[in-house]
């Protein structure tokens, strides 16, 4: 309901109300069922103890499985993200990014545990899923003219990689899911940021107007260089740790996983240089500065930057 009232109340364009009934439409009909288990099954839910036996048990795992699809979201579940992130002003952005969407992965991870017998039945569909479902995502990147809704679609590539490796049932597959949850949240957040001090600069979101920024404000577009590398996973960045132990945790004598996440990562790459290039490159078109630029933008990115790439070496120091 958060996100409700930030798209609804805050949100710029006459678009806001379809937003938001995205997400009050997704959020009710996934819920509605687990509601029902967790009245119906009080005393049991509050003990984490489940009922597992009969078909009823089938759609419990189901319905737990949805309610945190929907929330991370997942390829097929995920229509409703781009929408809320265009619509959403710059701090429903940042907390559904950085927040809101890592509670729905904590809750996945959690709930996991609960149903095994579901998950090694189906965990190979749900790897398939996310990973197929990244890389379709990956191809609509590629086309995209608003750079928030480029942002939007790369969180749904990042989501289906990690879903691909919690399910394949590995130690590394599951810290290195967790660990890109992490390093999403920050990556993704700061380049919303960052786009929202292009939009109040140029007062546009477009591709093919904003280009031409490398030239402007050298400081500015660090940050915006730094963060959409950031985003494709380069080392020595927390991100890039994070794949490593992913890929190392899903190659597992599958070859078409090994396809898959040969061709994600590929297009990964692909669509974060396409990212850069569209908007730094090029004579620009439009009136406007980074000039003056607040020390408030600079502590931001600063604050994003530094778990991102500091955090590999104070593990390793301690751990």
């Amino acid at each position: 309901m958060l996100m409700y009232f930030f798209v609804l109340g805050w949100g710029g364009r006459p678009e806001r109300l379809q937003a938001s009934f995205y997400i009050v439409f997704y959020t009710i009909v996934v819920s509605f069922p687990f509601l029902v288990y967790i009245m119906l099954f009080e005393n049991d839910f509050t003990a984490l103890k489940f009922s597992f036996g009969g078909v009823f048990s089938y759609y419990w795992g189901l319905f737990s499985l949805i309610v945190f699809i929907v929330k991370l979201p997942v390829y097929i579940t995920h229509l409703w993200l781009p929408k809320a992130h265009v619509e959403a002003p710059i701090s429903g952005s940042m907390v559904l990014a950085g927040v809101l969407l890592k509670l729905g992965g904590y809750g996945f991870l959690r709930f996991s545990f609960f149903i095994p017998f579901f998950l090694f039945k189906y965990g190979g569909y749900l790897v398939s899923i996310g990973l197929a479902g990244g890389f379709f995502r990956c191809l609509l990147c590629l086309r995209q003219v608003d750079l928030k809704a480029f942002v939007a679609y790369s969180s749904v590539c990042h989501i289906g990689f990690a879903l691909g490796g919690l399910y394949r049932y590995s130690w590394y597959g599951m810290a290195g899911s967790v660990y890109i949850l992490i390093a999403h949240g920050f990556c993704s957040s700061c380049l919303f940021y960052l786009l929202y001090i292009f939009y109040e600069r140029f007062h546009t979101r477009s591709g093919l107007l904003l280009k031409g920024l490398g030239g402007m404000s050298p400081s500015v577009l660090l940050f915006w260089f730094a963060f959409s590398v950031l985003n494709m996973g380069v080392p020595p960045s927390f991100s890039f740790f994070s794949e490593i132990s992913l890929v190392s945790g899903m190659l597992m004598g599958n070859y078409f996983v090994v396809f898959l996440v040969g061709i994600f990562l590929l297009f990964a790459g692909i669509y974060g240089i396409f990212f850069f290039v569209i908007s730094c490159h090029g004579v620009l078109s439009l009136g406007g500065s980074l000039d003056r630029t607040k020390m408030r933008e600079y502590l931001n990115g600063y604050g994003h930057f530094f778990p991102l790439v500091f955090i590999p070496f104070f593990t390793s120091f301690f751990f």
